[in-house]
């Protein structure tokens, strides 16, 4: 007699009948790059450089405010304006991008939970959930 539950029970890959949820009927993703999360992980990296451009724009303003303390001669003290300025709108313009990249993932990550074993409470979301938050409090 032919065993027609053998391959149900084949384990592949780490997972019943070649990744196959078997609750579910349908195909899961087995990686987290199925899941989306290699696009999330590219989108945190560019937030975390702006918040390092912010860091080095953070240091330079605060070096320019020391060196405008010992400056006694107007024409410096022009200069070293003008240049802290420039650096106060360039921190203005990287924060202003990087609220919306935080936000633009906050969508992602509630319209990721409509995908197929994402929903809410799912290990993607809470690792999702858990980058985002951390992302954004680093600029606090």
């Amino acid at each position: 007699m032919n065993d027609l539950l053998s391959d149900s029970f084949e384990i592949r890959r780490g997972q019943p009948s070649g990744g196959r949820d078997i609750e579910l009927g349908a195909n899961a993703p087995t990686s987290a790059g199925d899941q989306g999360m290699g696009d999330f992980f590219k989108k945190v990296q560019e937030i975390e450089k702006q918040n390092e451009k912010l860091d080095r724009l953070l240091r330079k303003l605060q070096d320019s405010h020391e060196e405008s303390k010992a400056v006694t001669k107007a024409p410096a003290m022009k200069a070293i304006k003008q240049r802290m300025e420039k650096d106060v709108d360039e921190v203005g313009k990287v924060a202003r991008y990087v609220k919306t990249k935080v936000e633009e993932l906050d969508r992602e990550n509630l319209s990721n939970r409509q995908k197929l074993g994402c929903g809410k409470g799912s290990g993607v979301d809470r690792s999702r959930t858990a980058t985002t938050l951390y992302v954004a409090f680093q600029l606090f």
